[in-house]
């Protein structure tokens, strides 16, 4: 894969140059380029939408129109990361700007907890790339997990979440993951209980019980529940 320094290329190069975006990746089309910042506070439409005078630059320089732009946010960068606001990062405006322009936003934090992910459950690499091209705000469920509902209670002395289905089904057996505010958390789903009742299966809008082996401090309500599945699936 190929990944272009600029700021490490303009040092390199004799006389002035202009600021230019921080990184390049070329890995496919659309080229992509990477704006990053550190703020002591919340981003500022200055601060998402400036990685796009840079595509106007770019697709002027290489007579190209196949760009695209990422804006990298490091947020409150002096409070530790679970301290931060995270869940409204980015206002509507700033979310609409970069849909109109093709720009995605991510913050560092969410980009670090889907890269841990993809190396502790060792995730096809693709299903983070697949998302950087994607406009709007990163999202955070990698393209391998497919959403079945969200947790609605956990019974700690049974260590069982009750989990609420709104999409497609969950099957005995299957890999499940947690999308959660410390990171990403998978297991099988060994057992399933409805209504008091062992099932092979749970669809929508049954609400199934699944044994787990993670305590209620990373578990807890509302927390998104997925599918593993492998990428060619």
């Amino acid at each position: 894969k190929k990944v272009i320094n600029v700021d490490e290329k303009i040092d390199n190069q004799e006389g002035s140059t202009s600021k230019q975006e921080d990184l390049q990746i070329l890995d496919k089309s659309p080229v992509l380029l990477l704006e990053t910042k550190g703020l002591s506070g919340l981003p500022r439409e200055s601060d998402t939408m400036q990685v796009y005078k840079y595509i106007a630059r770019r697709m002027k320089e290489w007579d190209k129109t196949d760009v695209r732009g990422i804006s990298i946010i490091n947020h409150q960068r002096n409070i530790p990361p679970l301290e931060r606001n995270n869940r409204n990062v980015f206002t509507k405006p700033q979310i609409d700007d970069a849909n109109s322009n093709d720009i995605t936003l991510i913050t560092t934090w969410n980009l670090f907890l889907l890269v841990r992910g993809m190396v502790k459950w060792n995730w096809n690499p693709e299903v983070l790339q697949d998302l950087l091209y994607r406009k709007g705000v990163l999202s955070k469920i990698p393209t391998n997990y497919l959403p079945v509902g969200k947790v609605v209670k956990y019974w700690k002395n049974l260590n069982v979440i009750a989990v609420k289905i709104d999409d497609n089904k969950i099957q005995k057996g299957q890999r499940v993951g947690y999308v959660t505010a410390k990171g990403y958390f998978e297991e099988y789903a060994l057992s399933l209980e409805v209504e008091n009742k062992n099932v092979i299966d749970a669809i929508s809008g049954q609400t199934v019980g699944i044994k787990t082996e993670y305590s209620n401090d990373i578990i807890v309500k509302d927390t998104l529940v997925c599918i593993v599945m492998n990428k060619n699936e």
